[in-house]
Order: structure tokens, then C-alpha cells, then sequence
């Protein structure tokens, strides 16, 4: 069973299956965001957004998705698995981070198909594969 972050530029993060999954912009995160290292260095992530938006009526998603990503910290959120459940939680990040509207601190809150988190600015979807709304 595939168990994904999908975000609103259309980028979808598997979950791997670890015990414990660190979500943020650093390189050494079980799930980078943006994806594919390339906030490692501003001259990546700018190689990355002219890939990913690449056209001039692109701009203002471009500029969107900058302000979205940037508001993702190096060590945003944790997720962790426990017996027959998942959550998250806040990892200290300097925005937040909350989940279906309500802010996560460090205590963990269980996640559920269709929840919707927010990791700064930037809004995000847990998808079960197979799951229902």
C-alpha cells in the first residue's frame, strides 16, 4: 500500500517505509521539498523552477511556488509510524506546521486518507493508495 504527499504544483512525495520520516528542504531528508536535491543551492532550485515553469505565462505559478517552497524549513516536520497508525509533527520549523486547518506542535497527531498539511506556505495531501475519502 503507496502512501504519497502530493502538493499543489502537482509533485507527489512517497512515503518510504521507515519508522520515522523527516520532511524538509535539506538534501539529507527522507523527503526533500522541493523534490530532486534541488534546494541544496539557490543555483539548483532556480535550474529546477526554469524546468518546472518554463514558460512566460508561467511566472506567476513560478513566483507562487518560490514563496510556497521557501516557507518549507531544512527540518520542517517529522512523520512517524506506530502501531497501525501515522502522524506528524512539528519539528520546530519557524512557520509550522499544521494538519486539516489545526497547528501541530511536537506532539504527534494522526494522519488519515485525504488530511490535508501545511508545511509553511505550502499545502500538501496524505493519499493512501486505495484509500477513500
Amino acid at each position: 500500500m503507496a502512501e504519497y504527499l502530493t502538493d499543489e504544483f502537482g509533485k507527489a512525495y512517497e512515503l518510504p517505509d521507515k519508522e520515522r520520516i523527516t520532511v524538509g528542504r535539506n538534501h539529507k531528508s527522507d523527503i526533500q521539498i522541493p523534490p530532486m536535491g534541488c534546494a541544496c543551492t539557490e543555483e539548483n532550485f532556480s535550474n529546477y523552477l526554469d524546468r518546472e515553469f518554463p514558460s512566460k505565462r508561467d511566472r506567476a505559478n513560478r513566483a507562487r511556488a518560490v514563496r510556497k517552497y521557501q516557507g518549507v524549513s531544512r527540518k520542517h516536520a517529522v512523520i512517524q509510524r506506530g502501531d497501525g497508525f501515522l502522524g506528524i509533527r512539528d519539528n520546530g520549523s519557524s512557520v509550522g506546521t499544521a494538519l486539516n486547518g489545526q497547528r501541530v506542535g511536537t506532539e504527534i497527531e494522526e494522519l488519515h486518507h485525504g488530511y490535508d498539511v501545511l508545511l509553511g506556505f505550502l499545502h500538501l495531501r496524505y493519499v493512501v493508495e486505495g484509500g477513500e475519502e
